[in-house]
């Protein structure tokens, strides 16, 4: 069975500019920020796409981050005991075909 789509790291020969998944801000972020965000380090981003081609059909980013320990509620989660408290944010993930979005959901 062949995969109809794939995941991999976003690329300069991704063809972004034809991403559309009803969401304007998602859009725009994708095509205009995304490869910013990947060179500088402050994301990883990773694309869905048919083997072999290059049109992105969906996307999700991952960032870490830091949380200053003072600035928590004072109910804290368990094991955060130090200073900065490390997290990732999964953010972005949508399709351009809205019927294949149960399957992405389910392979993040």
């Amino acid at each position: 069975m062949t995969a109809s789509w794939i995941v991999e790291r976003l690329g300069k020969h991704h063809d972004r500019a034809q991403f559309d998944c009803g969401n304007a801000r998602l859009n725009e972020w994708l095509t205009q920020r995304a490869g910013q965000f990947d060179r500088r380090d402050l994301a990883r981003i990773y694309v869905s796409v048919r083997p072999g081609g290059q049109v992105v059909l969906g996307y999700y980013a991952v960032s870490s981050h830091a949380v200053r320990y003072e600035t928590l509620p004072t109910t804290r989660p368990r094991g955060c005991r130090t200073s900065m408290c490390l997290s990732c944010s999964l953010a972005g993930s949508r399709l351009t075909e809205p019927s294949k979005a149960r399957a992405w959901a389910a392979f993040c």
